[in-house]
């Protein structure tokens, strides 16, 4: 054998690195600039194309409302399955049912500590700051059946707030978007999974590939946030006015301002939940 390559193997080569053996590497072609395909830059242009478009033309602006509903509805559409393969798949994995039940249990009160927080944080914000002044909304054009689940949810005692988190059917959680039913159905699951022994492998094997596939649709969803953005603030715009602008950017900045906040709060509760479910 010589130290040479022969004229096939030198062939076969120019083919995996894409040019002739030993030439130069070639320079990448200009593409767009990198900016412009980012996400966050195509939001925020998005944005100000729709806040233009509002001001411009508010019938049309007030008309965009489906493109911000439909970004919604993708968005509520794969939280069910997103949360159904993490908790199945992070629970089923442990193969231990001891552990598994003490995780499940601490689990639910991790999220419903969270979501106390959450609502105490916004409505202090929302008393305090009263982000919706100057919008000049009139109530009785407003659509109440947006609110009417949330309305239930407050006229409830605890007893039927429990009763609530066993859904009436195993698809019904996913089809009415209730989390907590979602989370509910997705721990029996885990249990009965981890119950199944080495004959649920394929099972679980099968959620965990779907997990990745579901996060993948996550990705693609999220390249739809731009038309969600134009169609939202073209529509509050050419609704309720310019104005709205300066209202909604105020509870923006009161938003992440929260967020700073109850993520502190939430990474140090987290890490001592962490260790609370790590020990024996």
């Amino acid at each position: 054998m010589g130290s040479a390559l022969d004229e096939g193997a030198l062939s076969r080569l120019d083919l995996c690195i894409g040019q002739p053996y030993g030439a130069e590497p070639r320079k990448k072609e200009p593409t767009l600039p990198r900016l412009f395909t980012q996400l966050w830059f195509l939001v925020l242009a998005a944005m100000a194309a729709g806040a233009a478009l509002g001001y411009a033309a508010p019938g049309v602006g007030a008309q965009m409302q489906p493109l911000g509903d439909l970004f919604v509805n993708l968005v509520r559409m794969i939280i069910g399955p997103v949360i159904f393969c993490t908790v199945v798949h992070g629970v089923a994995a442990m193969n231990d049912m001891k552990r598994v039940g003490r995780v499940a249990l601490k689990a639910l009160i991790y999220f419903e500590a969270v979501t106390l927080l959450a609502l105490l944080f916004a409505l202090a914000a929302v008393n305090l700051l009263r982000p919706g002044e100057g919008m000049n909304v009139d109530i009785a054009s407003l659509d109440s059946s947006a609110v009417k689940n949330y309305a239930e949810t407050g006229s409830r005692s605890f007893v039927q707030y429990i009763l609530h988190i066993v859904p009436v059917t195993f698809a019904s959680a996913f089809v009415e978007g209730e989390v907590l039913q979602v989370l509910f159905v997705s721990v029996l699951f885990a249990f009965a999974l981890v119950l199944t022994g080495e004959r649920g492998k394929p099972v679980l094997d099968l959620v965990g590939a779907l997990s990745r596939i579901f996060f993948r649709l996550v990705g693609i969803v999220m390249w739809a946030a731009p038309l969600g953005a134009f169609g939202a603030i073209a529509f509050t715009v050419g609704r309720f006015g310019a104005s709205s602008l300066v209202s909604l950017g105020t509870l923006i900045l009161e938003f992440y301002r929260s967020e700073e906040h109850t993520s502190e709060l939430q990474s140090r509760f987290g890490i001592s939940y962490a260790v609370f479910c790590l020990k024996k």
